[in-house]
């Protein structure tokens, strides 16, 4: 089993747990789950079209950015002028988390993109109630095409989706 395999293997198992606590229509009532999303995309074309990214971690490199403050570096990347940020949410492989999504949303007016392995509609949904209004969809295809739709949920949420693929053989 290679590195995402492995990723998404326990991706699988983490959903499991996280559906029996806290089901679709507690992360649908949940505060920023109706709130208005921001345009990626007339933020892309209306400012130099960065997307600046937060990370924690990698399977690499083990500390990138553990001594930050989330808010001050959301705050700095609105200051800069950026078009959007990305925030990983993925703990077990890259230091973040749900939690990551909400400090950001609360440090600044960006659009927010939830960076994961998406795997499932849920997790759309969990972007959703957690401040994201976009998602960084990194799909694994396990020779065809495991996950041909990128997730009817983002258009529930009324959350924009880019999607990047990779083979994980």
């Amino acid at each position: 089993m290679n590195i995402l395999q492995q990723i998404v293997a326990d991706i699988q198992k983490d959903l499991i747990l996280k559906k029996q606590i806290v089901s679709i229509r507690a992360l649908e009532t949940g505060p920023f789950f109706e709130r208005q999303t921001i345009s990626l995309s007339q933020r892309i074309v209306n400012t130099d079209g960065i997307i600046a990214e937060h990370k924690r971690r990698s399977p690499s490199k083990p500390n990138i950015n553990f001594g930050l403050r989330l808010a001050d570096v959301a705050q700095g990347y609105e200051s800069a002028g950026v078009a959007g940020m990305s925030v990983l949410t993925n703990k077990q492989y890259f230091g973040g988390s749900l939690e990551d999504l909400l400090l950001a949303r609360q440090a600044c007016e960006l659009p927010l993109l939830r960076k994961e392995f998406m795997i499932d509609e849920y997790q759309v949904l969990e972007a959703k109630a957690n401040g994201g209004g976009c998602d960084f969809t990194h799909r694994c295809l396990f020779g065809k095409a495991r996950y041909s739709n990128p997730f009817k949920a983002g258009t529930t949420t009324r959350n924009g989706s880019l999607t990047r693929g990779s083979q994980c053989r």
